[in-house]
């Protein structure tokens, strides 16, 4: 698959590649939330982003919530 051809098939789907990139990113860290207990920050740096605060800036806007908030939600399930 040619670039361009990722392109307009990710236009058709009405998305960039780098909003892709942040879908995939907030997944994995919401399975490494779910899955581990590592530090917030280290999971921020497995799942792509460079620091914690642009991981927790990102977590929320994606999820309506923090990385923190999150984690504590599914212990008390």
């Amino acid at each position: 698959l040619s670039a361009r051809s990722l392109q307009r098939k990710l236009s058709d789907a009405d998305l960039s590649f780098s909003h892709l990139v942040r879908i995939v990113r907030i997944h994995e860290a919401c399975r490494l939330l779910k899955e581990s207990e590592a530090p917030i920050t280290t999971i921020a740096f497995c799942a792509g982003f460079s620091d914690s605060a642009h991981f927790s800036r990102d977590f929320r806007a994606a999820t309506g919530t923090t990385p923190t908030a999150f984690r504590d939600a599914l212990s008390s399930q």
